[in-house]
């Protein structure tokens, strides 16, 4: 079915789809997180993930972004699932340049700096920033997420952004995510209602509770209104798209 078509292209917010219950899904997401704190610091560089492939996490992450900055924030993703890039694919960038080559480039400098070259890339949507995958066919992706470099990266980008969102590939297949989350402020796991196996959401989430990763919450991606809803009349326009965020601790018990 479509719902389970990895290659589906993602629909991206625009004006015209203001009032949606889409448009509302992320701009609620958004919300949530932006009223979180940890120690007094709001999350500023996010991880997303999912337990497998097909869930839709760069939908999210993509859809999120926009709704980052339709609210005046400059928002930079980064696309770190390297196995399967399609950033700039959504966007319409080129990927000759981005991650893999601060990657690689971080192993060569002898000062051990990370070069940040020109391959940040504005997209046409104002506000929204894409650091694609860039070239990984030389890298040694069990060691890039390894690197310290990552931390030194992020640290510089953080001066040039108000959120960061890094699109990672399924954690219960490779363990990026996993890594990569060590160097964010924090975790969303994307599960996909008809899709994610319970199993497969309670695993991925007791994973990430062993590995002491801040998990900020879950989203639940195709959520079927007209069957989950129909007993409460006053939701009966509601028969889109929902997206919702849970705070971690319900995540936990709910997997």
């Amino acid at each position: 079915t479509a719902q389970r078509d990895r290659s589906a292209p993602v629909v991206l917010l625009n004006a015209a789809g203001n009032g949606s219950i889409h448009a509302e899904s992320f701009r609620l997401t958004l919300t949530s997180i932006l009223l979180m704190s940890r120690g007094g610091h709001q999350p500023k560089i996010i991880v997303v993930t999912s337990p497998g492939p097909g869930e839709g996490k760069t939908t999210v992450v993509s859809n999120m972004a926009v709704a980052i900055a339709e609210s005046g924030r400059k928002v930079l993703i980064i696309d770190a699932d390297l196995r399967r890039p399609r950033m700039h694919t959504i966007f319409g960038i080129e990927k000759n340049e981005g991650f893999g080559e601060l990657m690689r480039g971080a192993k060569t400098n002898k000062n051990g700096s990370v070069k940040l070259a020109p391959t940040v890339c504005e997209t046409q949507i104002p506000g929204v920033f894409v650091l694609p995958s860039g070239t990984t066919s030389d890298l040694n992706l069990s060691q890039v997420f390894h690197s310290p470099q990552i931390s030194v990266l992020l640290d510089k980008l953080s001066e040039q952004f108000d959120l960061i969102l890094i699109d990672t590939p399924p954690m219960i297949q490779f363990s990026d995510a996993r890594l990569m989350a060590g160097f964010a402020d924090g975790l969303i796991l994307v599960v996909r209602s008809g899709v994610t196996a319970r199993d497969s959401a309670v695993t991925a989430r007791e994973q990430l509770g062993r590995d002491n990763i801040n998990v900020l919450g879950t989203i639940l991606n195709d959520w079927d209104a007209r069957t989950n809803l129909r007993q409460y009349s006053h939701y009966s326009g509601y028969r889109q798209y929902q997206s919702t965020i849970s705070d971690s601790r319900k995540a936990g018990s709910d997997g």
